[in-house]
């Protein structure tokens, strides 16, 4: 079912349940390219274990399911850490939020929206990103692990890469060195852990006509 007017469609909130969406955010400066995917990332906490479906909802008229960590080394306890992606983003503004249904499909928490822009074609084709996957999917807070991905553009020159924690920029953009085939390079970066809990990480890079394309997430559980 769509939602398509939150507040009338709550039957029961309990108010010690929140959603936080972390990604897609109001602190992104760019636009993405069209037909790309986007990452999303919500944060549940909750006090119990009826929480059964979250979605996200975009412009009040789609939905896409998330999925929630299961901790890592095939775990499958309740992280709160929530993720998934829009795929083949359309060109447009578009709104979001996040919704958690209980067992009974009542709603029990939103979140607050945001909103993103996808670029119109222009002639320049998007890049392509990937990131390699984690060495661990569970790690103790004084663990180093290291992130990298890659990007090339086939009608043009891949430009950077930029990593995200938590739907935060960690450090600072890795720009492709000049005169290094875009084949050859690889953007790599250590996430130095600090604390215990769940990240989310994805990378965002970019060519130079300026189409931004993301990863799809990598979860990882840290324990203290």
């Amino acid at each position: 079912t769509v939602i398509t007017n939150i507040e009338e469609k709550v039957i029961f909130k309990d108010l010690s349940t929140t959603i936080d969406l972390l990604f897609p955010n109001d602190t992104i400066t760019h636009s993405f390219a069209p037909q790309s995917n986007l990452p999303i990332i919500g944060q549940l906490d909750y006090n119990h274990s009826d929480i059964t479906n979250v979605w996200a909802v975009i412009n009040n008229a789609q939905n896409i399911p998330l999925f929630e960590f299961g901790g890592g080394l095939g775990g499958n306890y309740s992280s709160g850490r929530w993720t998934g992606n829009f795929n083949n983003v359309p060109t447009g503004v578009h709104s979001i939020r996040l919704i958690a249904y209980d067992s009974n499909n009542n709603i029990v928490a939103t979140s607050a929206p945001a909103s993103f822009t996808v670029s119109s074609f222009d002639g320049s084709l998007p890049p392509y990103v990937s990131m390699e996957d984690l060495i661990v999917d569970t790690a103790t807070s004084t663990s180093f692990i290291p992130l990298t991905a890659i990007g090339t553009d086939v009608d043009g020159a891949f430009t950077g890469m930029q990593f995200y924690v938590d739907g935060q920029p960690y450090s600072n953009p890795i720009f492709r060195p000049s005169g290094l085939s875009q084949n050859l390079a690889n953007y790599t970066t250590i996430l130095a852990l600090n604390s215990s809990g769940i990240n989310t990480v994805f990378a965002i890079g970019w060519d130079n006509s300026g189409n931004y394309v993301a990863t799809p997430v990598k979860n990882l559980s840290v324990t203290s």
